[in-house]
């Protein structure tokens, strides 16, 4: 299968006891320990003050980065980070098969499948069968977006709030910015049927048409 970019932010003692056993028996995982494009991030925000922890979850809220777990945090650390943008939680010390179970669930939520070919993306990149294309930094805002919000139509509005682009009322930057997006997931999964990925639904917003992947260990798509 494709790999899956793990950011470790903070100390990385938890995870020494487990990085043999996982470098032999899950090669697709790769943890980083420096802030590089990632499916998905892990925090261990245990002995940071107060003013870090909320400083990392207001830049949780201002962009809507890969999902994030915090490890080893107190109920009441778990409560505040729920309410701060974290999805997730892993308790001390840390269990093997958790660990991978929880990193698969999240990284599927950046994952899914266009015309039975498998999409994954990251923070700058989207990854299909066929390779791999740059996403600036709106497009993937947008395609979290579609990821979070599954099936929904997604106004202009919505879109313009979250990625912060600065559109007078009758731009259409908007509008650039999700074509650029189509032809990249085009591009990506070895789209040739003319199929359209992204659809515009009049005066409402677009629509991804999209299947969620149920299982990363058991797919791999087609290959071009």
């Amino acid at each position: 299968m494709m790999p899956i970019d793990i950011n470790w932010v903070g100390p990385a003692a938890p995870l020494i006891p487990l990085e043999e056993t996982l470098a032999r028996e899950t090669p697709y995982l790769r943890f980083h320990f420096s802030r590089v494009p990632a499916h998905v991030y892990t925090a261990d925000l245990i002995i940071a003050d107060e003013r870090s922890y909320q400083q990392f979850c207001q830049d949780l809220q201002d962009h809507l980065s890969p999902p994030c777990m915090i490890i080893g945090a107190s109920p009441q650390v778990f409560l505040n980070t729920l309410d701060g943008g974290c999805c997730d939680i892993l308790t001390l010390p840390l269990c093997r098969q958790e660990l991978i179970y929880r990193i698969l669930k999240h990284a599927r939520n950046c994952s899914f499948f266009i015309e039975n070919s498998l999409v994954r993306f990251s923070n700058d990149r989207l990854y299909g069968n066929c390779g791999s294309v740059e996403l600036s930094y709106i497009e993937y805002q947008i395609l979290r977006l579609f990821t979070i919000r599954p099936g929904r139509v997604i106004s202009r509005d919505l879109i313009t709030h979250y990625t912060g682009v600065q559109a007078a009322a009758y731009s259409r930057s908007i509008d650039v910015h999700v074509s650029h997006l189509r032809k990249k997931i085009i591009h990506a999964a070895g789209i040739t049927s003319g199929y359209n990925p992204i659809k515009c639904i009049r005066g409402k917003g677009y629509r991804i048409d999209k299947k969620p992947v149920d299982n990363l260990l058991k797919t791999s798509g087609s290959q071009c």
